[in-house]
């Protein structure tokens, strides 16, 4: 039974083994597929800037497989379909294809295929004549596009775009701003036959906007550009439009004289307005003879437009000839056409009042959102304004309160070493009491006022000399100079008793410093207080009265202890404690 259960468990092994190498194929497999119907979709929409025929012709052909792939691929082929069917001037007649792609490439961005969704879908809103849906989408469209100038293409065709819906909508100046990004990005690209396409849009902005001059530039940035590609048929283009801007000026022979090389060779696409021109600039100098062929081709083939200007030129000419049943027909004619323009006209009028109306809707109300905005990132950047400057506030104030404390940290422990220091000279002088003690009492080499002098300055400082570590700074001569009745210190005086303090105290004057004594009047004071004289016996030295003595003793203690206790006597307890 054991034997079954082991045979069958190596069999369901083998079955899994197998099983997940068939799945791991079929994923490999799918993806391959997908991977090589990715880049025939690509290709085919390479192939759409120049044979777009031939583009639509291989994505028909990949039909079948699209219906197997995955969602990304799918989407793929429907962009590039739509931008085959655009490439061959097939009309978009609905946005039942392009909804889903924006919306897919939205969520996906993609940073090749996004713009170009978006682009697209401006194409068909266009088309479909929404012309502010479009200008949201082209908007979208050159948003999303980097500084790479790789972009300069789609942004050439973007702005060009948005440049012609303003036209349609009579906003030259909106125009003319964004035929100028594309202009740039012509330029950039060196790419000459978009420079000279561009110029003529700009050419008829300026035109509409009364500024014949700037026409004219222009016109002749275009010539000149036309001129440097071998295109014959491009260049006559060219020259049918500024045959068209002298007619308007009423400068016929100028137009004439650009115009005649047209006749021998034009692109197809601008026949009748060969024939028009042609004829206008004809009757105009009173060659009716030249003018009857281009009039009788635009009678036949023309236009509604042009067989209504064709009929009314007939017309004048029978009247001059006094041909009157001729005239009477052509008029005829004339109203005939003039009719069905009329209604036709009024149908385009129609809608692009319809166009303007919705644009001039959607225009202010992207004002108001514009306002809405604006009021909203005031308020939003005021608030963080305030929340800026509270948290700079906060972070100040611990950053005082804690350099505050280090301070009196620092401040604790400096006079610490202060104090320190100065048992440290005080146990090191005390050894030597006795001995300096003896050496005064045996003094005798000085004369008997000196005599008199220190035994006296003994006597009347014993119990300083009890506490004071530095006994010898008493029978040092500059204190006995200074203890002589009438003595008036000098600045070499004063010099050589501090540095006698000095010596005998080393922290004194580092203390004093330390807690702002600076002013030389409060340092002397101080000094010779801590040498042992008394306030009767400073005031003469300082040459200031007893109160004025007093009154610096009270203010030092007052400043450094900051209490309002103002008895002198603290401040050479204080002195006496150094």
């Amino acid at each position: 039974m054991s034997r079954i259960i082991r045979i069958f468990a190596e069999a369901m092994k083998h079955l899994l083994h197998i099983f997940i190498t068939v799945v791991c194929i079929a994923v490999v497999a799918g993806c391959a597929d997908n991977s090589r119907l990715r880049d025939d979709i690509d290709r085919a929409g390479r192939l759409a800037d120049t044979r777009p025929d031939s583009a639509i012709a291989l994505l028909d052909s990949l039909s079948p497989a699209i219906n197997q792939a995955d969602k990304a691929t799918r989407m793929r082929y429907d962009l590039m379909l739509i931008k085959s069917r655009d490439k061959a001037y097939i009309e978009h007649r609905n946005d039942s294809m392009i909804a889903p792609v924006v919306e897919y490439f939205t969520d996906h961005t993609d940073p090749d295929l996004t713009p170009l969704a978006l682009y697209y879908a401006g194409r068909v809103y266009s088309d479909l004549g929404d012309a502010p849906r479009a200008l949201d989408y082209y908007y979208n469209a050159l948003n999303s596009l980097n500084d790479n100038p790789e972009n300069n293409m789609m942004r050439y065709l973007i702005s060009g775009q948005i440049g012609t819906i303003f036209q349609q909508q009579d906003i030259y100046v909106n125009a003319k701003y964004y035929f100028d990004i594309a202009h740039k990005c012509a330029k950039e690209m060196h790419d000459t036959t978009r420079i000279v396409r561009i110029l003529l849009q700009s050419a008829i902005c300026f035109r509409q906007l009364g500024k014949p001059d700037s026409a004219l530039i222009c016109y002749n940035k275009a010539l000149e550009n036309q001129l440097r590609l071998n295109d014959l048929k491009g260049l006559n283009r060219v020259r049918s439009q500024i045959a068209s801007y002298y007619i308007q000026l009423d400068m016929f022979e100028k137009a004439d004289s650009i115009f005649k090389p047209v006749l021998e060779c034009y692109p197809s696409d601008i026949e009748q307005q060969v024939h028009s021109i042609a004829s206008n600039i004809y009757i105009e100098l009173n060659d009716t003879a030249k003018a009857l062929p281009h009039i009788h081709w635009m009678l036949d083939s023309g236009s509604l437009l042009n067989k209504k200007s064709a009929s009314g030129l007939l017309a004048n000419i029978a009247m001059a000839k006094e041909d009157v049943s001729q005239t009477v027909e052509y008029i005829n004619m004339y109203i005939l056409y003039n009719d069905s323009l009329n209604k036709s006209y009024n149908n385009e009028e129609l809608a692009k009042i319809n166009a303007k109306y919705n644009f001039a809707i959607r225009e202010r109300e992207n004002e108001k959102l514009s306002a809405q905005n604006a009021r909203n990132q005031f308020y939003i950047l005021t608030l963080l304004l305030i929340l800026i400057i509270v948290a700079v506030s906060a972070t100040a104030c611990i950053i005082y309160l804690k350099n505050k404390r280090l301070q009196a940290i620092n401040e604790y422990q400096k006079i610490q070493r202060i104090i320190d220091n100065s048992d440290i000279g005080v146990k090191k002088h005390l050894s030597k009491k006795k001995e300096e003690l003896d050496l005064i009492q045996n003094y005798t080499s000085v004369n008997d006022k000196s005599v008199q002098i220190s035994s006296q300055f003994c006597n009347k400082h014993d119990a300083i000399i009890d506490s004071e570590p530095a006994v010898s700074i008493f029978l040092s001569p500059i204190l006995l100079k200074f203890k002589s009745n009438g003595f008036r210190p000098q600045e070499t005086d004063w010099g050589e008793l501090m540095k006698e303090i000095e010596s005998a105290y080393p922290s004194f004057f580092e203390t004093l410093s330390y807690i702002g004594v600076h002013k030389t009047s409060d340092l002397r004071v101080s000094m010779l207080i801590k040498v042992g004289f008394a306030p009767g016996e400073i005031a003469p030295i300082m040459m200031k009265s007893f109160s004025s003595i007093s009154s610096i003793r009270s203010r030092l203690y007052q400043r450094y202890f900051k209490k309002e206790d103002s008895a002198f006597k603290n401040w050479d307890d204080f002195i006496g404690s150094l």
